[in-house]
C-alpha cells in the first residue's frame, strides 16, 4: 500500500471513529461518573491512542521513526515555546473570521469545565491533545508524506487537522496551526516541537481564561458564543484591525521557523524529501516496489474524508 494512501485512509478510519464513536461509549462512560474534563480525556485515549496502538501492531511500523520521537536542544524548545506565543494573534484572526459563521463551540466547552481546577484545565485542553491529536496528526498521518515536500506535506496535514475538529469555527485556525505544526516536526524531525507548540498554544489559551474568570463574572456570566448578529462595518473593522496585527506576528513566526531550522540542521538534521532528492527519487520504491513519486496525495480516502466531513458538517453539526 502507498504510504500516502495508507496515511489518508488511517486519518479516514479515526475521522469515522471519532463520529460515530461517542454515541458508542456514551453509556458505558456515564456509568463511571466520570466530570466532563475526565470524559474528554478518557474520550481521547480511546479514539485516537488505541487507534495508533493498533496501526503499529497491524504495520509493524517502526515507532520511533514513524512518531519522530527523537530529542531536540533547548534551542528548539525555546524556539518552539516563542512561536506557540506569536501565534496567537494569528489565531485570533482565523478564529474572529469564522466566529461571523459559525458558534465558539470551543468557548461552550470551556464555559462548561470553568468550575474545574485549573491545573485540571490543563491536562484537558492542553496536555491531553499535545499528545493524542501529535500522535495521531504528526505522528502517523504525516509519516506517510515523508516523500513529499515539506511545504505539500505541511499543507495536506494542515488541511486534514482543520478537519479533523469537526467543526466549522476552528477550521481555519486549526489548518493553519496544523500545517505549522507539521512543517516544524520536518524541519526538525522531532515530534516533540509540535507537542511543546500544542501544549502552549492551549496552555496559554487556558492561563488566560484563569486570569481573566474573576473580571467575567464581574461583568455577569451571558457568553456570546458567535458574532454572526454583529454589524458588517464592525466585522470590517475587526478584520483589518486583527488582519494587521496577524501580519506583524507571522513574519516573527517565519523568522522563527528559520531560526528552528537552523538550530535543526546544527545537530545534522536533514528533511526526509532532501534526502530522497539528494539520492534520486526516480531509483527509490516504497513497500512492494510502488514508485513513491505516483504516490498521489489526493486519493480515494481523501475524498471520501473531505465528502464525508461535508455531509457531517451541513446536516449533523
Amino acid at each position: 500500500m502507498k504510504p500516502v494512501f495508507k496515511s489518508n485512509l488511517y486519518f479516514l478510519i479515526v475521522l469515522f471513529v471519532s463520529m460515530i464513536g461517542p454515541y458508542i461509549v456514551r453509556r458505558p462512560l456515564a456509568l463511571l461518573g466520570l466530570n466532563y474534563g475526565e470524559l474528554l480525556m478518557t474520550v481521547h485515549a480511546i479514539f485516537f491512542i488505541l487507534p495508533a496502538i493498533i496501526y503499529v501492531i497491524v504495520t509493524k511500523a517502526p515507532v520511533k521513526q514513524t512518531f519522530r520521537f527523537n530529542k531536540v536542544s533547548l534551542k528548539e524548545i525555546g524556539y518552539a515555546i516563542l512561536i506557540a506565543l506569536l501565534a496567537q494573534p494569528i489565531m485570533t484572526l482565523f478564529s474572529l473570521i469564522t466566529s461571523f459563521f459559525f458558534d465558539n463551540d470551543v468557548a461552550k466547552a470551556m464555559d462548561v469545565m470553568k468550575d474545574l481546577p485549573y491545573w485540571m484545565m490543563l491536562l484537558v485542553v492542553a496536555v491531553t491533545p499535545a499528545i493524542t491529536e501529535e500522535i495521531t496528526m504528526r505522528g502517523i498521518v504525516l509519516s506517510g508524506y515523508n516523500h513529499k515536500s515539506k511545504i505539500k506535506a505541511s499543507l495536506m496535514i494542515g488541511l486534514l487537522f482543520g478537519i479533523f475538529h469537526l467543526n466549522g469555527q476552528q477550521f481555519l485556525y486549526a489548518a493553519a496551526l496544523g500545517a505549522l505544526f507539521a512543517y516544524m516536526v520536518r524541519v526538525t524531525n522531532s515530534i516533540f516541537v509540535s507537542m511543546i507548540c500544542h501544549f502552549t498554544v492551549n496552555g496559554f489559551q487556558v492561563s488566560l481564561q484563569a486570569i481573566l474568570s474573576p473580571f467575567t463574572k464581574l461583568v455577569g456570566n451571558r457568553q456570546d458564543y458567535s458574532l454572526r448578529s454583529l454589524p458588517m462595518n464592525d466585522k470590517i473593522n475587526m478584520v483589518l484591525t486583527w488582519g494587521f496585527v496577524a501580519v506583524i506576528f507571522a513574519a516573527l513566526v517565519a523568522i522563527l521557523i528559520k531560526k528552528l531550522k537552523e538550530a535543526a540542521e546544527e545537530r545534522g538534521v536533514v528533511d526526509s524529501y532532501d534526502l530522497l532528492t539528494n539520492y534520486g527519487r526516480e531509483s527509490i520504491s516504497g513497500a512492494g516496489g510502488v514508485a513513491l513519486e505516483k504516490d498521489n496525495i489526493i486519493n480515494i480516502p481523501f475524498i471520501a474524508t473531505v465528502v464525508i466531513y461535508l455531509i457531517y458538517m451541513i446536516f449533523f453539526a
